[in-house]
């Protein structure tokens, strides 16, 4: 039994690629033929996907099991959440079936998080033939919350960050300022995105 207590964490969207992954230490990558999450085998290079089976998570969702054929070896992995969004992806990993179609979504989003803690959320807004029409970053830095604007250039301080259920992401600057960046995801998609705010 391999036990794995993630220390990063991630929620990875790209919908040109249809790519859904969701990272908790191992990278999970969703396949929308079999309509489940495999197992990446080989994380940082060109993705190697194996099945997993047996997939158990328990009533609080903070301990996830399964079987996989990993690197060549029969293993079974348990996953022990230290947090609430470790748990979310977990329940997402064990529960999440969907067939979309993301080539008409615009946003690419990427959440980062460290220890369960906030790092980095970065969304890229591209037409169709990959334009850049919007983004937002947003990242930890040194535990402040800081904000990068494009056009013009800015970097700002973060007061508070909220989501709304009309697929926005608002933000409020320490400045007194604020904004708002409407999400163009899959609104299945977006729902897990938001819980993990």
């Amino acid at each position: 039994m391999k036990s794995i207590k993630p220390k990063e964490s991630a929620f990875i969207y790209n919908p040109k690629g249809n790519e859904l992954t969701l990272i908790a230490d191992l990278r999970f990558n969703y396949d929308l033929n079999c309509r489940r999450f495999l197992l990446d085998e080989n994380p940082y290079g060109e993705p190697s996907l194996v099945e997993i089976s047996d997939v158990k998570i328990n009533e609080e969702s903070t301990v996830l099991s399964f079987h996989a054929f990993y690197r060549k070896k029969e293993v079974d992995f348990r996953l022990e959440s230290t947090n609430s969004r470790d748990n979310i992806i977990f329940q997402t990993i064990a529960n999440f079936d969907l067939s979309f179609n993301g080539k008409e979504d615009l946003d690419k989003v990427q959440l980062f998080f460290k220890g369960g803690k906030f790092n980095e959320l970065e969304t890229l807004k591209q037409s169709s033939d990959y334009e850049l029409i919007s983004s937002l970053t947003i990242f930890n830095d040194n535990d402040e919350i800081v904000l990068i604007k494009q056009n013009p250039w800015g970097r700002f301080k973060v007061g508070a960050i909220e989501l709304t259920d009309k697929q926005q992401i608002i933000y409020k600057l320490e400045d007194g300022s604020s904004g708002i960046y409407q999400v163009d995801i899959n609104p299945e998609v977006y729902s897990i995105f938001s819980k993990l705010i």
